[in-house]
């Protein structure tokens, strides 16, 4: 889940289902396969629509890059439990069909409410929580317990209020998979419920760093749609400075005496004892890997990346002793570990354009002691990703005569002579059992004199 949350990241219809319309759901009720919705008068569906909506506005749902596609039928691959299609249909998009392998449409599923904001998420609870009596997991319980809460709308209902007899499918959830819809295909085209070739656009939204093979989403998404239709990928890169969006988002923010910015925070997760690292869930798949999965179905790509201020300082000051000097010796790329989100906007091929056989990509846990070698990330990307590192101002690194330590505990950098701030001081998160005055650095990784923690 974290950002658009995905059913892939935490099977959330097996996990956490609560009560329905009229009491309890019951616990032995199977998730339903694909079906039609009932149809109902526009009035009706009207009426629900409304319902529907408020619901999802509640949740800080109504979002996205629906605006780039008003007026298109849209594949999204990965949606969730179903109220980013309400999004997406409420911005303007003709259609909308999701397909989800963890989607349970006869059943409330937990879902990501946008309305609390960036928190600790599950993967960083895991390590506090094999001590359940600690403050740091009740912490971590009471945040999760906040980011997730039950739906009041199954999908079957989510449909409904888009399909009247006079405008019917408008919204289609599909449970399973590429390979899963197969053997179904015949029937969900008689109802309509799937529309091979009419997609014209097809996305998958902050899932490509969940999947357990890109490829095979890639290659079932050229199957299902025509040449030229576009695609267009939204990928959290694993190997920015703070992993799969993790806390904190910000390089001024990082406070080591939180322990979940210790776990994550400067590239802590490339660390082999890191939870993050072993989380099936989180693919870490290398930025030159997917892009070249992506070519092998989709050409004409254009692309964005995001990088954090201050990531390029963080990463290279210190000379021989910076992260970059190490990291560099694991086969690692600069901008690889720069940009902390990537947008692909490709039209699809005729054909793939190499043979299946040829490719040799590792889309799950690749090796990062560098024994392996990933595909080399497109020249246009690292342009996107030069330009924007060239739009921020350079900062010099600093010096430990700059430092002052706080009487609090935290660190604060001086005001250099143009009176601008190197960083920005901030409060320190505090956690029993946590001291919360200066920590050396514990980890090759981590150097005493940074700024920010």
């Amino acid at each position: 889940m974290t950002s658009r949350r995905k059913g892939f990241l935490l099977s959330l219809c097996i996990v956490g289902q609560v009560a329905g319309e009229g009491g309890a759901e019951l616990p032995y009720l199977k998730c339903s396969p694909p079906q039609q919705p009932a149809f109902r008068s526009e009035t009706e569906t009207k009426q629900v629509r409304l319902t529907l909506v408020a619901a999802t506005k509640q949740f800080k749902q109504l979002g996205g890059p629906w605006k780039s596609f008003v007026g298109l039928n849209v594949l999204d691959v990965g949606m969730g439990q179903g109220p980013i299609g309400v999004s997406a249909l409420e911005m303007g998009v003709k259609s909308y069909t999701g397909l989800d392998p963890a989607l349970c449409i006869n059943r409330h599923a937990m879902t990501h409410d946008k309305s609390v904001k960036h928190m600790t998420d599950g993967a960083s609870c895991y390590r506090p929580c094999k001590n359940p009596r600690s403050t740091v997991c009740a912490v971590c319980s009471a945040n999760m317990a906040k980011k997730y809460r039950p739906f009041p709308f199954t999908g079957l209902e989510m449909m409904t209020a888009y399909n009247s007899r006079a405008d019917a499918n408008r919204l289609v959830l599909l449970p399973g998979t590429f390979e899963s819809i197969q053997a179904d295909q015949t029937e969900l085209k008689r109802s309509q419920l799937l529309r091979p070739g009419t997609y014209d656009v097809a996305t998958l939204v902050t899932v490509s760093e969940h999947l357990p093979d890109n490829h095979q989403v890639l290659r079932g998404i050229f199957d299902w749609t025509a040449p030229r239709t576009r695609l267009y990928v939204d990928h959290h890169n694993y190997y920015s400075f703070r992993g799969h969006h993790r806390d904190p988002d910000k390089v001024a923010s990082i406070d080591d005496t939180n322990p979940f910015h210790r776990e994550h925070a400067r590239w802590m997760h490339l660390e082999n004892q890191s939870v993050s690292y072993r989380d099936d869930n989180l693919n870490r798949v290398r930025l030159g890997d997917l892009a070249a999965a992506i070519n092998m179905y989709f050409e004409d790509c254009t692309y964005r990346a995001t990088v954090p201020v201050l990531t390029r300082e963080l990463l290279t000051c210190g000379g021989d002793r910076s992260i970059w000097a190490r990291l560099e010796r694991r086969g690692f790329a600069r901008d690889e570990l720069l940009v902390d989100h990537v947008t692909f906007q490709c039209l699809r091929r005729a054909k793939p354009a190499i043979p299946l056989a040829q490719a040799s990509w590792k889309l799950h846990h690749p090796p990062t002691d560098g024994t392996y070698t990933p595909a080399a990330i497109p020249s246009k990307l690292r342009q996107e990703m030069a330009s924007r590192v060239m739009a921020q101002a350079p900062r010099a690194c600093p010096s430990t005569s700059k430092l002052q330590l706080a009487s609090s505990g935290t660190m604060d950098m001086r005001r250099n002579r143009n009176n601008k701030a190197f960083g920005a001081s901030h409060k320190k998160v505090k956690f029993k059992g946590y001291s919360p005055k200066l920590r050396p650095a514990t980890h090759p990784t981590q150097q005493a004199w940074w700024p920010f923690g």
